[in-house]
């Protein structure tokens, strides 16, 4: 618990320094000591250890924080080329600006590609809902009060699904044949555990319309991370129990501090579970286990 104050304390700074200054986004890098930690690679009591894995999984991080980040990706192994242009192309109106900046276009939920109603859109729990309001505002700035807003939308929404079907596939792919893994459930599990921790980092660093209110809401990310983390947990379950108990333990209702301390759970749990389940296959990659505790 001391480690865990500690911590918290050096939070609240990095907050203060972060804000006073001219641009505080989260960087690829920053991206992956996130990454690491929940692969349960990094441990600031041995960073020798954790920059050894650091170099063997950056390959893997820069692809996935790209696949996240990127709105046009050109690449023949997943990702259809210049997706953002074909956007802007079928609705003219909802154009790239600094406003929306890349995570409004992409950083929604990992199953939105799945997770689908009975008419064949994403939940709500896949969209953010500052996508809806900003895709609204432009529709009607151009268009008024058009009574075909709510198809236009539907049909936005389909039109993004191949494209997420798309990159989640690279993704899992990628991860499951680099860490040569024996489910391709679990493959697309850690993929959505990634990505998410992908978006509790923008969550951490970044306040208002131009970053954390353009991600995914926290509330709908800890429901998804739930499902993949029980997912993954199969066969040793009290992980997930534990998982479980420690997320309503957080008591924080700002947005930052919790999702660093969401993020804080899945560096304690996630790796028990991934040695459990996967430790001769992540020596086999010279990867060593060492985690943090908040004891």
């Amino acid at each position: 618990m001391q480690k865990r104050k500690l911590r918290n304390r050096l939070f609240s700074l990095l907050i203060i320094i972060l804000v006073c200054s001219n641009g505080y986004a989260k960087e690829g890098k920053d991206h992956s000591w996130d990454m690491l930690g929940v692969l349960g690679l990094y441990s600031s009591d041995d960073l020798m250890k954790s920059e050894l894995n650091l170099g063997i999984l950056q390959e893997l991080f820069t692809k996935v924080n790209d696949y996240f980040d990127k709105l046009n990706v050109t690449n023949s192994e997943g990702a259809s080329d210049n997706y953002y242009d074909q956007l802007k192309n079928e609705f003219d109106f909802f154009t790239y600006e600094q406003i929306l900046t890349h995570r409004q276009i992409y950083h929604w939920g990992f199953d939105f590609d799945i997770d689908l109603t009975e008419e064949g859109i994403p939940t709500d729990n896949q969209i953010p809902s500052a996508l809806k309001t900003t895709f609204d505002k432009k529709f009607k700035y151009m268009y008024g009060d058009a009574d075909w807003l709510g198809s236009e939308w539907y049909r936005f929404l389909k039109f993004i699904i191949p494209e997420q079907a798309k990159r989640n596939a690279f993704i899992i792919n990628y991860i499951n044949n680099f860490l040569k893994l024996r489910s391709a459930s679990d493959a697309r599990d850690i993929a959505a555990i990634l990505f998410y921790t992908h978006l509790l980092g923008d969550h951490i660093v970044h306040d208002g319309v131009h970053s954390a209110e353009a991600v995914l809401e926290l509330n709908k990310i800890e429901r998804n991370l739930a499902l993949h983390i029980r997912s993954l947990s199969k066969k040793c379950d009290w992980y997930y129990s534990d998982y479980e108990q420690s997320v309503k333990s957080i008591t924080s209702r700002d947005d930052r501090e919790r999702a660093q301390e969401v993020l804080d759970c899945l560096c304690v749990t996630i790796p028990k579970i991934l040695e459990y389940k996967y430790s001769a296959e992540f020596a086999a990659k010279n990867l060593i286990f060492c985690y943090e505790t908040y004891d």
